[in-house]
């Protein structure tokens, strides 16, 4: 909560209330950004993290060093294409990504043919099952990973 209102009878209501913080005004931006980012850091499904070797998604952990995923903790070896196809819409996430585009990154001028994604795709999406990152197609149009919503 952000209030003009700094009265702890007000602080206790809107923490009894569902508020995960409360912050009264005057207060410094900065404070702001620092208390959102640190409710982010708390909130791994909703937040994709990266470190040097490795890339999260919620549940869903791809490992740059050996071409695998982990799902909750349990790992997945990944064909060298079936990594490459991941690893670009990880980094392209919430985004369509064409066929085109994505022949390109993973064959570039060797596309083996017109179809040669398809069974990567297919098994890359039997993978991700368990994951809180969800393969979408859309017809005729691309590829995109997204976060899969969790509350249904």
């Amino acid at each position: 909560m952000l209030t003009a209102v700094n009265e702890p009878e007000q602080r206790i209501k809107a923490f009894n209330a569902g508020a995960d913080d409360y912050l009264a005004k005057p207060f410094l931006p900065e404070e702001l950004i620092a208390r959102i980012n640190r409710k982010l850091e708390k909130t791994p499904a909703r937040q994709p993290v990266s470190k040097e070797n490795e890339f999260r998604l919620g549940n869903l952990k791809l490992q740059f060093d050996d071409l695998s995923i982990e799902v909750d903790g349990v790992k997945c070896e990944l064909g060298q294409v079936e990594y490459k196809i991941l690893n670009f819409l990880l980094k392209k996430r919430g985004e369509l990504v064409s066929r085109q585009e994505l022949n390109d990154y993973v064959w570039g001028d060797e596309l083996p043919s017109d179809r040669a994604l398809d069974p990567h795709i297919t098994a890359l999406r039997k993978k991700l099952q368990k994951s809180h990152g969800e393969l979408k197609t859309v017809y005729g149009k691309g590829y995109s990973i997204i976060l899969k919503d969790m509350e249904n």
